[in-house]
């Protein structure tokens, strides 16, 4: 088992490299200068503006080659400094956390909602399939995969926020913050950003209990007398859930792209609104540091999702 491990971790520090030199080489090479953002425009004009362009570059290290750019950036990188931004002059890596707590704030109780209902509605599916409530379920998980979440944030809005006035559109907080009123802030954009992750969940479970369903061990338990009850939890389910798990995995940083859209709609102060923020000030170290941030997510993710296979199905260790 921990061969296995190493040999993964090994795989997953080559990628983080190779990812980070992509996203240097692209965030670096887009269109649009940074300086320009960096400065005051009313007070960065005059016959010396070359000059000022020129030092504030050098200053920055914009002046040198990319690849002694992104020496520099992996150097610091691998100490834990991922720079300055270039908005306020903090610490990339302090605004990140902060950010971070924020994000995780509304990801968790989302991927809670959704693996709550998508597991059991998948599972609920399969032991009905064909029948009236299948087609309902499964219709229902379809049309939640396929409308965007902007347009169910905004209907989310639009019915809960301005017509029945039932919950608040946009912060984290009241003026006067409480435990009720953080989770009634909560409630909308956490139900929205989990709608679509309970759905891909509802569709993986279905599939896969209906597999395991057809199985010969399953119909041998019922041929020893067991209760439909200790054969779908015990037997069933337990076995159908290693697909689930990548899905699982690859869906934990997702949900951080997601919440890039559900975040500027609810106006929620997390990482989502930071990386738009960050492109529209062209911010190259906020930028790079969210990036590489979601890449290492997705990375660790494929880990977890391998290492639990192995646990699941040791089969797969050799």
């Amino acid at each position: 088992m921990l061969r296995f491990v190493v040999k993964r971790l090994a795989v997953s520090v080559v990628t983080l490299l190779l990812i980070s030199v992509l996203v240097f080489l692209m965030i670096r090479t887009a269109p649009g200068d940074p300086v320009e953002m960096y400065f005051d425009p009313m007070q960065f004009t005059g016959p010396d503006r070359a000059e000022q362009v020129a030092a504030a570059r050098s200053r920055l290290g914009l002046d040198k080659p990319l690849p002694v750019q992104y020496a520099v950036w992996l150097g610091d990188a691998l100490t834990g400094n991922l720079g300055r931004s270039l908005a306020d002059g903090r610490a990339v890596a302090t605004v990140l956390g902060e950010r971070l707590q924020n994000s995780l704030a509304l990801i968790i109780p989302a991927l809670l909602i959704s693996l709550l209902i998508g597991l059991l509605s998948g599972v609920w599916s399969a032991l009905r399939r064909n029948r009236p409530t299948d087609y309902v379920v499964s219709f229902l998980a379809l049309v939640a995969i396929c409308v965007p979440p902007f347009f169910v944030g905004l209907i989310g809005i639009y019915v809960f926020g301005l017509q029945l006035q039932w919950l608040p559109t946009a912060g984290m907080n009241a003026p006067d913050p409480t435990v009720l009123e953080g989770l009634r802030h909560l409630l909308l954009p956490a139900l929205i950003l989990g709608t679509q992750g309970a759905a891909i969940y509802q569709r993986y479970t279905r599939s896969s209990m209906l597999d395991v369903l057809g199985q010969d061990f399953i119909t041998t338990a019922r041929s020893k007398g067991l209760s439909n009850a200790r054969i779908t939890w015990r037997h069933a389910v337990h076995n159908a859930l290693i697909p689930i798990i990548t899905v699982v995995a690859l869906q934990l940083p997702t949900m951080f792209g997601g919440a890039v859209i559900v975040e500027q709609i609810f106006a929620w102060p997390g990482l989502g609104r930071l990386a738009v923020d960050s492109i529209q000030g062209r911010d190259y170290p906020m930028l790079m540091g969210f990036v590489m941030f979601i890449a290492i997510l997705v990375v660790l993710a494929n880990l977890l999702a391998d290492v639990s296979y192995a646990v699941v199905d040791p089969r797969i260790r050799v």
